[in-house]
């Protein structure tokens, strides 16, 4: 093994990729999959409690190392990290103008020689990289011409003492969450469109959505054009990176495998409302993965909503069309994805698919073919549910339906049809026996008033209570029973 040359002194880097040395191979590669092949990232690994170990590389050191490694093997493990000894780490109050390093030699070791600055807080702030004069590379000969021109940092020998960088420079902090989807939407080119499948196809495959690390409980974050950002920022929005197409028998593999590796064998599937987009399904189903703090497989289901708010009856007219993909695709995700639970998460116009094909469904008498399913807001004619609300309990352990009086979008739907619907609280609240209502109105403050299942800390804590642990009303904080004269149902409390 070649030996490390030095002394030389340390130029400092702001511009860098922090994240974790845990995650699974194939996240890593999506987050690479955004820098150029010069450009810095850096692995952070908490080995102890009190202490993380930095791994600095470039991207084009690192990426080959992990391109024909196991996906879900952990980078860590990927590059045989866990016994070698990592950057050396330096504070603020550390007189940087002093620091030397070493050359850089062996090329399987390449962050030994680089250092990491890290703030008041533990994080790191910049990376120290040996300032080599090109002259330096004359007398190796175990390097190219092309490679020393791209490997030499320019400038003189001092190193430039770092601070904490301007709030512009500081790294890039966010998460991936991978969801899987089936949709009968019409692909055109990469992406999916707000039109029907026109043949019998239909698309299976997955998503690699990221989440910002600062991401606030219960919010879609999106550009705001109030706020001047012009542009998807994955250090401030949540944003759909990639779309990755599968085909059937490797889509239900890869589920079963993300199942049987998460732990939990449970799996979720969300089936979204009107006025919803592939991208906007996509983004809202890793927003409720990434909240629930969900770890099982989350599932889209997304029909060819046409994504306006004028297309209301063109909506209509798909959410019945859609009914026979939707049967199926449940129905395989039940008995192929190797998961003990499911549930189901259905939105808005979503549960109008939902409910009918429930009603519809084949089932063998136990135990039942879904564990918890939740109906948000559902916009179906009230009248219309109560007929079928006995019958569709067969297929759950529980039915919890979310509904408010403060639903604009609710509101709106009652007038186009002239009769109540299923998602309004009030005097015309659904309450059916073994059917647990909770009335949403007092924690609904969102613009249309129609996506507080999502939007709202109180609503999704009480789903992560329904998801993750199968609590009763009576079992959750936050809920007070009310009474009318067809019986119980719950509310928030004020």
């Amino acid at each position: 093994m070649a030996e490390e040359t030095g002394p030389h002194p340390i130029r400092w880097v702001e511009r860098f990729m922090r994240t974790d040395a845990e995650q699974p191979v194939r996240t890593a590669r999506m987050a690479l999959s955004v820098l150029r092949a010069n450009q810095w990232v850096l692995f952070e690994w908490r080995k102890l409690k009190e202490q993380s170990q930095f791994y600095v590389y470039k991207k084009r050191e690192v990426s080959p190392r992990l391109e024909n490694a196991p996906a879900e093997v952990a980078v860590i493990k990927a590059l045989s990290l866990e016994d070698r000894r990592s950057s050396e780490a330096f504070g603020l109050e550390n007189r940087l103008d002093r620091l030397f390093t070493t050359t850089p030699i062996n090329p399987e070791l390449p962050w030994l020689s680089r250092k990491v600055l890290v703030g008041r807080d533990g994080k790191p702030v910049a990376i120290g990289v040996p300032v080599i004069r090109q002259e330096e590379f004359g007398a190796r000969e175990s390097l190219s011409v092309r490679q020393v021109q791209a490997d030499t940092y320019v400038g003189n020998a001092k190193a430039r003492p770092a601070l904490l960088p301007p709030a512009e420079l500081t790294p890039r902090d966010y998460t991936f969450v991978r969801i899987f989807y089936g949709t009968d939407r019409l692909r055109v080119g990469n992406q999916y469109s707000n039109q029907r499948e026109t043949t019998e196809s239909f698309h299976y495959g997955t998503c690699e959505v990221t989440i910002p690390r600062d991401h606030r409980l219960a919010t879609l974050e999106s550009p705001k054009w109030w706020k001047f950002e012009l542009s998807w920022n994955p250090a401030k929005h949540v944003v759909l990176q990639q779309i990755n197409e599968l085909r059937k028998p490797d889509f239900f593999t890869q589920l079963r495998s993300s199942i049987l590796n998460s732990g939990n064998s449970s799996a979720f599937v969300f089936v979204h409302g009107y006025n919803v987009s592939f991208d906007d399904a996509a983004r809202r189903t890793a927003q409720l993965t990434y909240d629930l703090g969900f770890r099982g497989a989350p599932i889209l289901y997304s029909w060819p909503s046409k994504s306006s708010l004028k297309s209301y009856l063109a909506d209509e007219a798909t959410i019945d069309w859609t009914k026979p993909h939707l049967v199926s695709f449940l129905e395989a995700v039940a008995s192929k994805s190797g998961a003990d639970m499911v549930h189901i998460i259905a939105h808005s116009m979503g549960n109008r698919a939902l409910v009918r094909i429930l009603n519809g469904l084949s089932l063998p008498s136990s135990p039942p073919y879904f564990n918890q399913v939740i109906l948000a807001a559902p916009d179906i004619d009230r009248g219309e549910f109560l007929h079928l609300a006995t019958s569709i309990q067969r297929t759950a352990r529980r039915i919890t339906l979310y509904a408010s009086s403060n639903d604009k979008a609710i509101e709106a739907s009652r007038n186009i049809h002239e009769y109540p619907r299923a998602g309004e609280s009030g005097p015309d609240i659904v309450v059916v026996p073994g059917l647990d209502t909770v009335d949403a109105t007092d924690v609904d403050t969102s613009f249309l008033g129609h996506s507080y299942f999502a939007e709202k800390r109180t609503v999704i804590s009480d789903l992560f209570y329904v998801i993750s642990e199968g609590k009763a009303p009576d079992q959750r904080h936050g809920l007070e029973p009310r009474a009318n004269p067809k019986g119980r149902y719950w509310a928030f409390r004020p």
